[in-house]
């Protein structure tokens, strides 16, 4: 635990997009309210204090005016500084490019935001790289001297600041006539719950959003998973996000498909890119100018069917003013069972909340044919015969507060086909009590959206326990589900030592399902634990050293340079990941293709004795985000994102990435309540 985060342990910095936390909500609704012109967040991490202009790498979304005026700020603070003799930076490590921090989202409203860091720090006394010493109180100063000389430039520029805050809002309706995306057309689908909180954050932006009462229609149509424009009707009940608004920067920067990078920051880092491929393995590389991840768009994270259309709307449609959804009817008592889709997180809601009170639940793992109705695969199955007759008050009063719609079945035969209630192909499931892995070893964020998750989007109790605890707890048999949130494999190794081993290994061989995300495949594939056969890419050949054309730098490729087949790190994309249809992981998904999210440059080989149920497939892998040409792409195809394996009677679920990362990460849930729900054999 440290304290830059907050109670569930988010980066308040991160959260401008998913606006998951209390405090940044309340923090918006204060900045939204006053409309300041100048917006300072003051920070403390760095050696020597840090004021914009920022690094190379700013959204394009933003006008000129933006680093014009971080040129003004920046001139103005660099002559109180000198006035001292004190040292600072600029523009070498703080981008502009993520609309999710608190300069940026500012910015994005219109002011002039900006990140001061000052070389304070959590100690009193911090000694410097060359021997000297900067103190706590120093850090405090250089943050005053910084804030008096930001009011005095702000002073000096009143009304050109003032003009430029009306030219933001004024120049965004201009741009929108000649911009080639026009508007964003969101179809609520088999979801309207998630589509509705994204269009939630949407408003609490002052975003305006129209919903349409009749069928709407494009000539040119995007989708969001790729493919040629085409024309396309949208259903009534689409809700349309018009480009020509006030707000159009910020909805633009929150929903595009894909933020451009200026061409000139892009040259730079390739050509970093050539230099480190061609360097040693223990040799000083370029450090790339990404400070933050390079992809977010919400259709994308949350998984919604959505488009662009090159052509305007009419503006037509009903202002939306409130996300509330009406409560579904209660459903009327069952004769045979109760069934309820799994494709919203409701659902899964639903089930953990009827299991938690002792009922017994299934799960259709085939299309379920009942009372002349056929129904998807994944649907939750709850037996009346199987059950106390408390059932029928219990789900009839929490269905309707989930807003998840049931069906009563008056029987349990099947008209046509295979399967009815009462079908092997109908799964028992067994309650889940879940345990959660903590401490040293596992990344704090990682574990902080994991429960923000379970605790608010599901309403899952679970029991947090510390690695190293696990060998000596006498109950962990009590708990059938256990989730190790990202983190690094190799200390969690440390952390679990040899007693937690045993105990890990034969807990999911009696029945347990081991869930892990990130880093914590690295420990599930350790040779002393051996409970997945996933293993990364990237080859231990290495590469002779060879003549080049002159002006090559380096000259020579280093014999220890990494090879082809390695992947290089990447700072933060979207993906294309394919489904497998058949698998019970992917239960309640109606498409074979869902987006995801990575980071970081390990790749997946395949679970060679498991399942590999979300793997990359394809040409078009890449949605959103930079990545490497001639790298990212052609290494990833082939690889795995999820794998399960069967450990005696027990299964291990790995993702590859955070699955629910930053709580903006929606998209890949059910994969993740479906491990929960359906793992445990026991």
């Amino acid at each position: 635990m440290t304290g830059r985060y907050n109670h569930f342990r988010f980066d308040m910095n991160r959260d401008l997009l998913a606006q998951s936390q209390p405090e940044v909500r309340a923090m918006m609704g204060g900045v939204l309210r006053w409309r300041p012109q100048v917006f300072v967040d003051h920070h403390s991490t760095t050696p020597t204090y840090f004021f914009p202009p920022v690094a190379q790498a700013v959204n394009r979304n933003l006008p000129p005016q933006t680093t014009r005026w971080f040129d003004t700020y920046g001139k103005g603070n660099a002559a109180a500084f000198d006035h001292y003799g004190w040292q600072y930076f600029v523009r070498g490590v703080f981008d502009f490019f993520y609309v999710g921090y608190w300069d940026e989202w500012a910015t994005f409203q219109g002011a002039t935001g900006m990140t001061y860091e000052t070389d304070g720090g959590p100690e009193f006394n911090k000694r410097r790289d060359d021997g000297s010493i900067t103190t706590f109180r120093d850090g405090i100063a250089h943050h005053f001297v910084a804030s008096l000389a930001t009011l005095e430039t702000t002073a000096k520029n009143r009304q050109s600041r003032l003009l430029d805050y009306y030219e933001f809002r004024r120049t965004a309706l201009a741009e929108a006539a000649l911009d080639r995306m026009k508007r964003v057309v969101i179809v609520p689908g088999t979801d309207p719950r998630t589509t509705a909180h994204v269009i939630g954050l949407l408003l609490s932006n002052g975003i305006e959003v129209r919903r349409l009462a009749q069928p709407g229609s494009s000539r040119a149509a995007h989708g969001y998973l790729g493919g040629a424009a085409a024309a396309r009707t949208f259903p009534a009940g689409s809700y349309v996000i018009d480009l020509n608004q006030p707000q159009r920067r910020l909805a633009k920067g929150m929903l595009e498909p894909d933020a451009e990078f200026d061409r000139g920051f892009v040259a730079r880092e390739l050509g970093k890119f050539e230099r480190n491929r061609r360097r040693g393995e223990n040799a000083d590389k370029d450090d790339y100018g990404f400070y933050d991840i390079t992809a977010w768009s919400l259709p994308l994270s949350f998984n919604l069917e959505a488009y662009w259309t090159e052509d305007a709307g009419d503006g037509a449609g009903t202002v939306v003013a409130d996300t509330t959804l009406p409560a579904p009817a209660a459903p009327t008592r069952a004769g045979s069972a109760y069934a309820f889709a799994n494709d919203n997180l409701g659902a899964a809601r639903l089930a953990l909340a009827l299991e938690n009170e002792g009922f017994r639940l299934a799960i259709a793992t085939q299309p379920l044919r009942a009372d002349g109705r056929t129904y998807p695969r994944g649907t939750f199955v709850a037996r009346v015969q199987r059950n106390s007759p408390a059932l029928h008050e219990r789900i009839a009063a929490l269905a309707p507060s989930f807003g998840v719609p049931v069906t009563a079945v008056p029987s349990a035969f099947a008209d046509t086909g295979d399967v009815g209630t009462g079908s092997s192909d109908v799964w028992a499931l067994h309650g889940a009590k879940i345990l959660v892995a903590v401490g040293d070893g596992v990344y704090e964020t990682s574990y902080g959206s994991l429960w923000h998750f379970l605790s608010r989007d599901l309403g899952a109790p679970f029991t947090p326990v510390p690695l190293r605890n696990i060998g000596r707890m006498d109950d962990l048999n009590t708990y059938n589900v256990i989730i190790v949130p990202d983190g690094s494999g190799s200390r969690m190794r440390r952390e679990l030592g040899d007693g937690g081993v045993a105990a890990l290994k034969a807990w999911v061989r009696s029945g347990g399902v081991l869930i892990g995300f990130g880093g914590a495949g690295d420990l599930a594939t350790n040779k002393d634990l051996e409970l997945s056969t996933v293993s990364a890419v990237g080859g231990d050949s290495t590469l002779k050293a060879d003549t080049t054309a002159p002006g090559t730098v380096p000259p020579l490729v280093s014999a220890t340079a990494a090879p082809k087949d390695r992947p290089e790190w990447i700072p933060g994309a979207i993906f294309s990941a394919t489904l497998d249809p058949t698998h019970w992981l992917t239960l309640g998904y109606a498409g074979e293709r869902l987006p995801v999210f990575l980071d970081g440059d390990v790749f997946w080989k395949p679970s060679k004795s498991g399942a590999n149920p979300v793997v990359f497939t394809g040409d078009d892998l890449v949605l959103s985000g930079f990545t490497w040409p001639g790298n990212t792409a052609r290494l990833l195809k082939g690889t795995a994102w999820a794998a399960v394996e069967n450990q005696g009677s027990g299964r291990v679920v790995l993702f590859l990435g955070d699955p629910l990362f930053r709580a903006f990460w929606r998209g890949p849930a059910r994969l993740v309540t479906n491990a929960i729900l359906i793992g445990p054999n026991r």
